[in-house]
């Protein structure tokens, strides 16, 4: 992305891609590593300096996402600019108005789960996870420790399963949530919209009967199928499925420390929990031979239960969210980050304070005519024995549901998108 907005702080202009007031503003743009301006500027000017000279050009650069930082001057407080002292790294907490960046839903915080972890988290990482799921229903979280290489390997075996004739993955097409699912499913249709099927295929996995959850409601945990023609499958795919339920109750965790809720609380609903690991494979526009019209590789819809937690390749036909005012932007895209959104049963669950956001992915077109991708998601959802109701308190949205018990909600909003 070629970046070259302008930041302006008392005395000083920064062309960099970004923008920053007298108020102390600093707002993030883009998606991708993070390079990082700090203009530092005496604290005792008076506020009636003008705001012309002197004056600081850099020229416009190319780099996925860039945070520039000016210190609060002296009435600044829209915005205030803290260092964490624990983790070495500067952070920006947001009072958000009524446009731009993390407000109109655009801009996708950084959030480190590791902070959580080891007893860092603070206050001010609270309202940035709060913010970000009542703004844009999405976030990105580093510090997540899941083997890069891991993922790569699995995408390396998956490919080699997807790219095999119909009729060797049918031996793996089984009802329910597990095993390979062909191209059957229009996720639009959730809201209504009628489409042709989507451009992907799956395969799934989960927890499974005899795998901690015998008490449970067994059409939830069903046993899993392999391929055998791609034995080195399953032991990394059940790597990477414990890497995840390690991770998410963490990040329900976190959540419900940001709703100002006890500690641990969403953890008694997660007795036991219902996660589900897919690869979503993308093929290309050259595979798939062209597309129909009205055709999506996922077309707009949002998830359906908590948390969905997606390790996702740069595209150019790749995730794309609404923002607030219903227009689809690319979601910001930074290595190494896991892709958090929420569902509609969690937004339900605090009375929409938090957003389920819409999100869709593209067609394949002829600008990037080979381009196929893999998609690693996670869905983690409650009990299906969990009776949801609105929550109550400091933390309660706007809008007061009646009870609903999980299962069956879910089930409804997986019935909906089936085509056959």
């Amino acid at each position: 992305m070629n970046v070259g907005a302008s930041a302006t702080g008392a005395g000083a202009t920064v062309d960099a891609g970004a923008t920053a007031d007298a108020s102390g503003e600093a707002v993030a743009v883009g998606g991708g590593a993070i390079a990082q301006v700090t203009v530092a500027l005496p604290t005792n000017l008076p506020t009636n300096l003008p705001v012309t000279t002197p004056t600081i050009v850099l020229p416009a650069i190319t780099l996925p996402q860039i945070n520039i930082i000016l210190p609060a001057l002296p009435h600044a407080d829209r915005h205030s600019s803290t260092r964490d002292n624990s983790s070495g790294r500067n952070r920006t907490s947001f009072e958000l108005g009524e446009t731009g960046g993390m407000s109109a839903g655009r801009d996708l915080p950084l959030v480190d789960v590791a902070e959580w972890e080891t007893g860092r988290w603070s206050p001010e990482s609270s309202m940035i996870l709060d913010t970000a799921l009542r703004t844009s229903g999405f976030l990105l979280l580093t510090g997540h420790g899941v083997p890069a290489q891991l993922g790569s390997e699995i995408r390396q075996l998956a490919r080699r399963f997807f790219t095999m004739a119909p009729d060797v993955k049918a031996r793996c097409h089984v009802e329910g949530a597990r095993g390979w699912k062909p191209a059957t499913v229009a996720n639009a249709q959730s809201n209504g919209i009628a489409t042709p099927p989507d451009l992907h295929e799956t395969f799934m996995i989960g927890r499974c009967n005899g795998d901690g959850c015998e008490q449970a409601e067994p059409e939830w945990f069903p046993q899993n199928v392999w391929p055998d023609e791609v034995p080195e499958l399953q032991s990394l795919m059940v790597e990477y499925r414990e890497h995840m339920e390690r991770l998410a109750p963490a990040v329900m965790d976190m959540m419900a420390h940001s709703l100002q809720l006890e500690d641990g609380y969403f953890r008694r609903f997660l007795q036991p929990a219902v996660g589900s690991l897919s690869i979503n494979w993308y093929p290309s526009y050259n595979e798939l031979g062209g597309t129909l019209p009205g055709q999506y590789r996922i077309g707009p819809h949002s998830d359906f239960g908590s948390v969905t937690i997606l390790d996702r390749q740069t595209a150019v036909s790749g995730l794309q969210i609404q923002a607030l005012d219903g227009c689809w932007v690319p979601a910001p895209f930074v290595p190494g980050a896991l892709t958090i959104n929420i569902g509609d049963l969690l937004a339900r669950w605090t009375g929409d304070r938090w957003r389920s956001t819409k999100h869709q992915v593209p067609a394949p077109t002829l600008a990037a005519p080979d381009e196929s991708l893999l998609s690693l998601v996670f869905f983690y959802d409650v009990d299906p024995a969990a009776v949801i109701e609105t929550l109550e308190g400091p933390c309660a949205g706007p809008t007061t549901y009646p009870p609903v018990l999980a299962g069956e909600y879910l089930l409804g909003k997986i019935a909906a998108i089936q085509t056959t």
